[in-house]
């Protein structure tokens, strides 16, 4: 037998009742539905048409949709994978254009990245991505939304692990050093989707460089090598034998080719 057992929040909130379970079911489905209406919307950076939603699920309940489930699902892939990443890319090229043209002190790098040194810092830079940056720094998209920050508490980074416009961005000054730049999107997120950046979508990031310092090889790693160095790396060299390579193995016998000398294959 199932014993049942009455749950009592220590704060129980009201529970808002209608007429009936039925109204207000469909109102509590109604208003969640209008919080994804403006979450697609602020995603889609359009200004949601609340009587062609509520037209839209009139249509629906009575059977008589301008679409079907298909073509609806088909027309939201459309848009976002083709109309929103062609839109966001003219809009964001003409936004670099006018931060080219309205500030003189704005430079611009071989890759296209934008900056603008505010304080150089230290004359030593970063000249390894495998460095890792402890930074302080802000992100926002063209519109000036707030989408990323360290909060004021510095952060650490691996430059090669980080997108390429934020690396690029953060090498350009020393300890102590701040700068602004300014991110196409082919050196950003490109055509992706995350975190409130848009497909296509520049941004603006303002980075104070407080630390750098190379890994401890051993606690690095990557998913290009094992070892986390790449394959030209001088950390590769230790695990080289005088055969063919042999993987994983450590038993120190001549028959994987390990080079270890111990042909016999005993334990020491």
């Amino acid at each position: 037998m199932l014993a049942l057992v009455a749950i009592v929040p220590a704060e129980a909130k009201r529970v808002p009742v209608m007429k009936n379970a039925a109204d207000s079911l469909s109102y509590a489905i109604g208003m969640l539905m209008q919080e994804e209406l403006k979450r697609f919307s602020r995603q889609a950076d359009i200004e949601p048409n609340v009587d062609i939603f509520t037209a839209a699920l009139r249509s629906a309940a009575n059977g008589s949709a301008a679409f079907d489930n298909d073509e609806a699902s088909a027309y939201l892939n459309y848009f976002f994978s083709e109309e929103m990443p062609r839109k966001n890319k003219a809009e964001s090229a003409a936004y670099l254009a006018s931060v080219k043209k309205e500030n003189r002190k704005v430079q611009e790098t071989p890759s296209g990245l934008l900056y603008e040194i505010i304080t150089p810092g230290g004359e030593e830079r970063i000249d390894d991505n495998r460095m890792t940056a402890r930074v302080n720094y802000t992100m926002w998209t063209p519109d000036g939304t707030e989408i990323d920050s360290s909060d004021g508490e510095p952060v650490e980074f691996v430059l090669d692990r980080v997108i390429p416009g934020f690396s690029e961005g953060v090498k350009l000054v020393g300890k102590g050093g701040k700068v602004k730049f300014w991110i196409p999107s082919d050196l950003g997120y490109g055509e992706h989707t995350t975190n409130g950046i848009g497909p296509n979508q520049a941004l603006l990031t303002e980075a104070e460089l407080i630390e750098f310092f190379l890994p401890d090889p051993e606690a690095y790693s990557s998913d290009e090598d094992d070892d986390g160095y790449g394959d030209d790396s001088e950390y590769d060299e230790s695990y080289e034998g005088e055969g063919e390579e042999y993987g994983d193995c450590t038993c120190g016998c001549d028959d994987c080719g390990c080079g270890c000398g111990h042909g016999d294959g005993e334990e020491d």
